[in-house]
């Protein structure tokens, strides 16, 4: 993580961060902050730090899955979707994700009533 692009887009000087991150790391002051900035003495923030830094992902859809296809298969794909109206790969794969799991609940039901 870059201490620095992290306090110039929340508009914090090197002690406003000190005191920002003061309630997880009390004893972190202005010098460890320019030894995290500074690749060559190694020093890495906490991971509990780094994560109080994070900011909270807020996107509908916040995991991510990736796959590769065939060139048959992408042009398959292609078709399907304008068989199902849908204008992106993500709204055809959540529609199809849904529809498949779906069936998987209702079979899973017929096995155990």
């Amino acid at each position: 993580m870059n201490l620095r692009k992290w306090c110039i887009k929340h508009h914090k000087s090197t002690a406003e961060f000190c005191e920002y991150i003061h309630p997880i790391a009390p004893k972190f002051s202005k010098i460890q902050f320019s030894m995290v900035c500074n690749p060559d003495y190694g020093v890495t923030l906490r991971p509990s730090v780094a994560q109080y830094l994070r900011e909270p992902d807020t996107r509908k859809t916040p995991c991510r899955v990736q796959f590769r296809v065939t060139e048959a298969q992408k042009a398959r794909l292609t078709r399907a979707m304008e068989v199902m109206s849908c204008a992106t790969v993500q709204e055809f794969m959540a529609n199809v994700l849904n529809m498949f799991l779906d069936d998987l609940d209702k079979e899973e039901e017929r096995r155990t009533a």
